[in-house]
């Protein structure tokens, strides 16, 4: 009998450790949100423009060649963004328009029809959408999310604390912020990789931000895939938008 009471309450101390142990790690994740949500602007700021447009500039890496693009974005929400990019090489110029709106997608080459996107390349936008969402911080606070802290790190040798996130349906992201400021400084995820042709560890490191109509922007990412660079591209636009207008997200 002795010895059951005294297993029973060694279960009952690790319980009680374990609950004080989640309860310190949600004390951790929400003071990391609230400084990041705070740094952005404020909850209320951020939730004032669900929508985004952006104008900017960069260089896509392949193997040993550096391709100059340029680009037009326009993002709503989870399900909706208008993507107009263009390449040049050597004088020869590419443009392409991608478009999402909800459950739809199609893709304009210049010069050709307009088509339907698979359904492969519909999810790499949706969850291009979901990873900018994410990034908003403020939907994080919401009961859909599992939220937990993360090992420090340093990101461009300065401090940074970070967070998981994960949702049903999704691939997990992870979120790190600048430990003095609080802004987000580095996100991580899964990524399908086209050419590859498998999947592929995506960091973005965020860094030049700025503030429009009080909201901060990163204008500047910088983008490795496992390890090695996959793209850099500068901001030289941004306007926080409370709605676009819906003729963007139409067939191109």
């Amino acid at each position: 009998m002795r010895s059951i009471l005294s297993g029973m309450c060694t279960l009952v101390m690790l319980l009680a450790i374990a609950a004080l142990g989640r309860g310190d790690d949600a004390d951790t994740v929400r003071a990391i949100l609230d400084k990041g949500i705070k740094a952005l602007g404020g909850e209320g700021t951020v939730t004032k423009f669900p929508a985004m447009a952006m104008k900017g500039k960069g260089v896509f890496y392949e193997k040993d060649m550096k391709t100059p693009f340029s680009g037009v974005w326009y993002t709503q929400g989870l399900n909706k963004a208008r993507t107009t990019t263009t390449v040049e090489i050597k004088t020869v110029k590419s443009i392409e328009t991608r478009v999402v709106n909800g459950d739809k997608g199609w893709i304009k080459e210049f010069g050709e029809d307009t088509k339907p996107m698979d359904n492969v390349a519909l999810a790499d936008e949706k969850a291009d959408l979901y990873f900018n969402y994410v990034t908003t911080l403020v939907p994080l606070k919401g009961k859909e999310f599992k939220v937990a802290p993360l090992a420090d790190i340093k990101v461009n040798d300065k401090p940074a604390v970070g967070i998981s996130v994960s949702q049903k349906g999704q691939k997990d992201v992870k979120l790190y912020f600048d430990k003095e400021s609080g802004l987000l400084v580095k996100a991580e995820r899964k990524v399908r990789d086209a050419e590859a042709k498998k999947e592929v560890t995506e960091e973005v490191i965020f860094s030049d931000y700025k503030e429009v109509d009080g909201l901060k922007i990163a204008m500047k990412f910088n983008s490795k895939r496992d390890g090695k660079p996959y793209a850099d591209a500068e901001m030289t636009e941004a306007k926080p938008q409370e709605k676009l207008d819906e003729k963007l997200f139409e067939k191109p």
